[in-house]
């Protein structure tokens, strides 16, 4: 059965959604992936998330449903038969104490590629299977060498670390700062560009995972960010802050409780 995203109108237990809220989800599912996907047409041709077989089956749902007859049942076998996922989700994992905790997912993270935060993210996304991306400069340039090809990004026309910068921040909807000590290089830059094109960001301190896990956490409750863009130092000038990022960010999406300290 297809699981309904939790709202006002469904209690933790699973109970069912009323008619017009299979239709409102419809909707906005349908909405969200022609509103993103147009703008995203021009650019992210390869990995980006464009219009699928089955949004388009959607859509022609959403015609059939304006005729009076048989909606409720259309609707219904729509969703029973669709395996998509809404495009930000709650999901509800146990932690190690078998106790549970809402986490709110991403659809997409994205990042640069370079080597520290960036790669950290692009690994905590490929080991929770989820979708990632972003742009990285001409070349797949990184100051270990060329970008590895497992990593799906997209060139940027340009060779500088700024220009991808810049573009990953205009095209997500927030983006997730992470550093050590203080903020500088590309990541005050990353910093000052999110402030410029007033999009909304976090920026936190790795030195106390606990304190940052928790921030990380009611920040994203907040947002909601569809797609997430994560940035930070590059590895040689925090060494170990790429496997700090993964190791945080695969404990704070797939729901895990109070983070030990240990993990780090």
């Amino acid at each position: 059965m297809y699981s309904m995203v939790p709202s006002r109108d469904q209690s933790d237990d699973g109970a069912k959604l009323p008619l017009h809220t299979d239709m409102q989800c419809l909707r906005n599912r349908i909405d969200s992936e022609t509103r993103y996907g147009s703008r995203v047409m021009a650019s992210y041709q390869t990995h980006w998330p464009l219009p699928s077989v089955e949004s388009r089956r959607l859509r022609s749902t959403l015609t059939a449903i304006k005729k009076p007859n048989n909606v409720c049942m259309l609707v219904r076998r729509k969703l029973r038969n669709s395996q998509i996922q809404p495009a930000c989700y709650h999901r509800r994992m146990p932690n190690s104490d078998s106790q549970s905790t809402d986490a709110f997912i991403p659809k997409w993270i994205i990042s640069g590629g370079q080597t520290g935060v960036d790669r950290g993210a692009l690994d905590a996304a490929i080991e929770l299977h989820l979708p990632h991306g972003g742009w990285c400069p001409a070349g797949r340039i990184a100051e270990d060498g060329r970008i590895p090809d497992r990593y799906l990004l997209q060139e940027h026309a340009s060779r500088h670390y700024p220009d991808r910068t810049e573009q990953n921040v205009i095209d997500t909807d927030a983006t997730l700062i992470l550093y050590r000590e203080r903020i500088s290089g590309g990541t005050a830059l990353t910093k000052r560009i999110c402030r410029r094109e007033s999009r909304p960001f976090l920026a936190v301190n790795l030195d106390s995972p606990k304190t940052a896990a928790k921030r990380i956490r009611t920040w994203l409750e907040e947002h909601r960010p569809e797609n997430l863009n994560v940035a930070g130092p590059r590895e040689s000038n925090s060494p170990g802050i790429g496997e700090q990022t993964k190791t945080l960010l695969v404990h704070i999406l797939q729901g895990g409780g109070d983070i030990q300290s240990s993990l780090f």
